[in-house]
């Protein structure tokens, strides 16, 4: 019986992008060892339908549930209930945010054995901009580490990989500060509210995780993406991969998602269009952060941070004050960064 389960959690808005990641997921996880599950919250029956038939015909599970099972909070916060809501069977858990693309094998990941109540998550982009000294949000940081120094790089949440036993504990307690903190003068200074809460409860438990399980995806305006190699590409920001072909990522990053609607052309109606007038505004925005990334990461500190914290991570050294990842966990050599431009496409 297969233990382990790659899985997302989502409404009707980030049900079509979700579905696109869970198909390359499952090319890109031998069968034998996961299954694959999206996980869809407060969906209309002629929903339920289209998907539930495109995922058995996609070898996906597809699990509707209604909104009472993640009680008031918004879908996004679904990843905190996976433990009670996914089947008896799966022991170990990856989860995937709906707003990625696999490229490489996600075996390694899968086949990580985990210390006793730890998980694997990524550094967010976010503490190398703290680290670098210059951070747009200090507030954002003094809320979740209390006006003190980080105790505990903090992660992003967008890619998890942990037992189920140690996940539903830490989803818990996360939630229980979500509903005590949310709204008060510390809440309202969260920035990603779930996130926030995990990395305030879950710090001590993660293992650094390598960027190339859950690589921003601007960081290829950088080059970094050469180096590190990327197996899962983070869509963070807007505009999303599903609304067209813009920088930093090309036309072959837009494909998947008019491959899926050419299969199945129901799916176009769940696809977010963009009016002409917000498609050339993306043009235009995305040049100009090229520009700010290259200045902010390809020719500053932040990049070397980064290239000195994956090479940590696969020499096996501690990544994270007071951790130990005890093996390496990104399955590829780290290259020299390459000194040629940005890609073009």
């Amino acid at each position: 019986m297969i233990d382990t389960c790659i899985c997302y959690a989502t409404d009707r808005g980030y049900l079509f992008p979700s579905l696109v990641s869970a198909m390359q997921a499952r090319q890109h996880a031998s069968k034998a060892k996961s299954d694959i599950f999206i996980v869809g919250v407060e969906l209309d029956g002629r929903t339920v339908d289209l998907f539930r038939r495109i995922c058995d015909s996609e070898g996906i599970h597809f699990l509707p549930v209604p909104k009472s099972s993640i009680g008031s909070t918004p879908a996004a916060m679904g990843r905190l209930f996976l433990a009670d809501l996914l089947p008896a069977q799966y022991s170990q858990l990856l989860y995937l945010d709906g707003d990625t693309q696999i490229v490489g094998s996600l075996d390694p990941l899968l086949d990580a054995n985990l210390p006793a109540g730890k998980f694997l998550a990524a550094d967010d982009p976010i503490m190398f901009e703290f680290e670098s000294g210059v951070y747009s949000y200090p507030q954002h940081f003094q809320s979740v580490y209390r006006g003190e120094k980080p105790t505990y790089r903090y992660f992003n949440s967008g890619v998890l990989r942990a037992d189920r036993t140690t996940w539903s504990s830490i989803a818990a307690r996360a939630l229980a500060l979500y509903e005590t903190e949310y709204g008060t003068e510390r809440g309202r200074l969260w920035r990603f509210a779930d996130q926030d809460a995990l990395n305030i409860v879950g710090g001590s438990s993660r293992i650094p995780l390598s960027l190339a399980w859950n690589f921003p995806i601007y960081l290829r305006d950088a080059g970094l993406h050469l180096a590190i190699k990327p197996s899962i590409y983070h869509f963070m920001a807007s505009p999303k991969p599903w609304q067209g072909s813009f920088r930093p990522w090309n036309a072959k990053l837009f494909l998947p998602y008019l491959e899926a609607i050419h299969r199945y052309p129901e799916l176009a109606d769940y696809r977010t269009a963009l009016s002409g007038t917000n498609h050339l505004r993306y043009r235009v925005q995305q040049r100009v952060k090229q520009v700010s990334t290259l200045y902010w990461w390809k020719y500053s500190g932040r990049c070397q941070l980064i290239l000195d914290y994956e090479q940590s991570l696969r020499a096996g050294a501690p990544a994270s004050r007071g951790q130990i990842a005890s093996w390496p966990v990104n399955p590829a050599k780290l290259e020299a960064l390459a000194n040629a431009g940005p890609e073009v496409g």
